[in-house]
């Protein structure tokens, strides 16, 4: 694996090194009496280190700040997002390989490189080809990106084998955010998405009582949400969606009520909006 310095701004102070040759030197390696060493150091022989941020603020001002961020460019052997998707292949299929591996959460970890396949290739290709669509979609209906979308932007549309540190967490976890959201797509197909068609004044002030038909539930696990998502709809195919939380000890009550035809709920209403759907999230509820 390799590491570049994506930091890399020089002039002619420095005419014997360019931008492409600091970035692939590994070790120390003598051109022309100057030479680069491991941490980031130049120096010529007999003479105390230069260190490269010291450079760059000297002839060009540029060093990290407020507005100015220096990142580290990784260079892996494989695409990512394959060593994602093996990742989480592997975890599934062997959990002794994680007891025997203490850096296995990490899918750097020679453990995934050793033990990755053609199938879990094409899968990030499916991976990579969605969220590609989703992206674009995005873009043609004027959907304001988080910053989670604009990082996933960047990584999509970029090369798969070369990231940022920060990237990693993302990767990670990108598969099973695509589980989540292509379950989510085939439940969005039983709602009316037409905002036109959408009737807010269904959110009623205070409790009310409405007859929904339970759709599909989902598990939903990020860094702020750890719940069960209850996907439910009206006789005008208007989204609900009921949330409990994966330690509720009276779940399996609910997932048996959750399989009737119909349910009369009682509860207290908010319109809310996930990408082209408008839907109700219903709190404070009970079951009539």
């Amino acid at each position: 694996m390799k590491h570049y310095n994506q930091n890399t701004m020089w002039n002619q102070a420095i005419p014997s090194l360019t931008t492409c040759q600091i970035g692939s030197l590994q070790g120390t390696i003598p051109i022309q009496g100057l030479a680069i060493n491991n941490n980031s150091t130049l120096h010529y022989p007999n003479t105390s280190p230069i260190n490269l941020n010291d450079i760059i603020k000297a002839t060009t001002g540029y060093h990290d700040g407020k507005y100015v961020k220096t990142y580290q460019i990784i260079e892996a052997a494989e695409d990512l997002l394959v060593l994602s998707v093996a990742h989480k292949r592997l975890l599934s299929e062997n959990i002794s390989l994680l007891a025997k591996s203490f850096s296995f959460k990490n899918i750097l970890d020679s453990t995934i490189f050793e033990n990755l396949n053609d199938n879990d290739r094409e899968i990030a290709s499916t991976i990579r080809k969605y969220y590609s669509q989703q992206i674009l979609m995005w873009a043609l209906k004027g959907i304001k990106l988080t910053a989670f979308r604009e990082d996933l932007k960047t990584y999509i549309n970029g090369e798969g084998n070369k990231f940022v540190e920060n990237t990693v967490p993302l990767v990670t976890k990108l598969p099973y955010f695509y589980d989540y959201d292509i379950k989510l797509d085939e439940i969005k197909r039983e709602f009316t998405t037409d905002t036109e068609g959408f009737n807010p004044a269904a959110n009623k002030p205070g409790k009310n009582s409405y007859i929904l038909t339970p759709i599909k539930s989902l598990s939903r696990k990020t860094k702020r949400v750890k719940c069960i998502e209850y996907w439910l709809k009206d006789n005008y195919n208007q989204a609900y969606k009921i949330e409990i939380e994966h330690n509720n000890p009276l779940q399996h009550l609910w997932d048996k009520t959750f399989s009737f035809n119909k349910l009369e709920i009682l509860g207290y209403t908010k319109v809310k909006r996930l990408d082209d759907l408008n839907y109700f999230q219903i709190f404070g509820w009970e079951v009539l």
